[in-house]
């Protein structure tokens, strides 16, 4: 998984099909615990805001076994530069405890090992660590070890070395005591300021979006987490501001909404009476003069699609999220094409997205000869564990006359029940 903006990486828009009960949703809520570990906020509260389905901690865990229902929950991201982060999650189980924490980072080969070392010298006098504490490292510095060694074997072998004379007069050098916890914790410290920001930035942001249509109807109710909660709330506040301050997003959503083929136009207006604010929706079949409907006489499928559009297009919303049952009050053919046009717009606005559906339709709408487009098949193996399967195009059927929806349906991908 890549959860940062930029131009060599893929996987912009990931699908996941499976039956009910698969896991789909618990991929998407693995990676929104690994969120709110990187910001630091654990509470159920904020977890509920982010779109994950709070419950007693011993019910957020495995239960293949009895002993899993206390087990550490451990998520491990990689991006693009092969940097790896991981979040090990704690919970005794008790009354109205709160999930805790310990982040883990391994930085990339292509990060600046100067930068690391004159970082970690900075912070301690080198020339008191024996080898044997050297060897100590914390699992994330261990593959630093050697090249820490000799640099260590350097400053005890010249004590006039200049660097080694530069970090003792140094204003930030600390006196450690010969502790390997002590030395695992700086090292630790260390390499999480030396994190690629992008875990901060992006990861921290992800969200897991299911709308709720009577939610993003409501001009007054908005989200925990803002511009656009995880139902869809502020949708309309968030318009209001773009219609003043950024045009052309708004434009890109219009021209996204004319998928339908009455739309014309829609404008975020104010009643001068209440000042209440509603969305005008022009119908290019009505009759100038007529009494346009707003949004909360509109289909929701317009509701839906302005949303997902917004999402895609706006740079107030986060670069990385989800989307649960995006099939979810559309047409079919209205979803393969939908599909396309958010393949288009996940590269152009450097996004990366992932979908779950049940609707054939939808995998219609995918190109699997393009490497930022890709379809993964969620299924339970035969102890009951959620396996998660990239297709490829290679996979398809002999018959390549069929449409993806069809082999969908006939069984040909996964993903589908067997029990009858």
């Amino acid at each position: 998984m890549s959860p940062s903006r930029n131009e060599g990486i893929h996987e912009r828009l990931n699908v996941f099909i499976g039956e009910n009960g698969a896991g789909k949703s618990n991929v998407l809520e693995a990676i929104a615990l690994a969120s709110a570990a990187c910001v630091k906020k654990l509470d159920n509260e904020f977890l509920a805001s982010r779109g994950i389905r709070v419950t007693a901690p011993a019910f957020m865990r495995a239960a293949f076994e009895t002993q899993f229902t206390a087990a550490s929950i451990v998520v491990s991201l990689v991006d693009e530069k092969h940097s790896k982060v991981s979040y090990t999650l704690n919970n005794d189980n008790a009354p109205y405890s709160k999930w805790t924490s310990l982040p883990e980072y391994t930085v990339s080969p292509a990060q600046d090992m100067k930068l690391i070392v004159d970082t970690l010298m900075s912070s301690v006098e080198w020339n008191k660590l024996t080898k044997d504490e050297i060897g100590k490292f914390s699992d994330d510095a261990r593959h630093f070890a050697s090249v820490l060694e000799e640099l260590v074997a350097d400053v005890k072998k010249d004590d006039t070395d200049p660097t080694h004379r530069a970090v003792q007069s140094s204003d930030r050098k600390i006196d450690v005591k010969l502790d390997s916890a002590v030395f695992a914790n700086v090292i630790s410290k260390a390499f999480t300021s030396l994190r690629p920001t992008e875990w901060d930035t992006n990861l921290g942001n992800y969200l897991i979006y299911s709308p709720d249509v009577q939610s993003i109807r409501k001009v007054e109710e908005e989200g925990q987490i803002e511009p656009i909660g995880v139902n869809g709330q502020g949708l309309i506040k968030l318009h209001s501001v773009l219609s003043e301050s950024d045009p052309v997003t708004v434009n890109k959503v219009k021209q996204g909404l004319r998928l339908l083929a009455w739309f014309d136009d829609f404008k975020v207006e104010t009643d001068p009476e209440t000042a209440a604010k509603h969305v005008s929706i022009f119908d290019r079949f009505l009759t100038d003069g007529l009494r346009y409907p707003d949004q909360k006489s509109v289909n929701d499928g317009f509701m839906l699609l302005m949303l997902y559009f917004t999402l895609f297009v706006s740079k107030l919303t986060p670069s990385f999220f989800a989307i649960d049952n995006i099939d979810a009050s559309l047409n079919p053919k209205l979803c393969e094409r939908l599909v396309r046009e958010l393949a288009t717009l996940a590269v152009s606005n450097e996004n990366q997205v992932l979908l779950t559906t049940h609707n054939p339709a939808v995998l219609d709408g995918l190109n699997l000869d393009d490497n930022d487009q890709r379809l993964f098949v969620v299924s339970r193996d035969k102890d009951g564990r959620t396996n998660v399967r990239r297709f490829r195009k290679s996979q398809r059927p002999t018959d390549h006359r069929l449409r993806l929806s069809e082999a969908f349906l006939h069984g040909a991908l996964g993903g589908l029940p067997k029990s009858f």
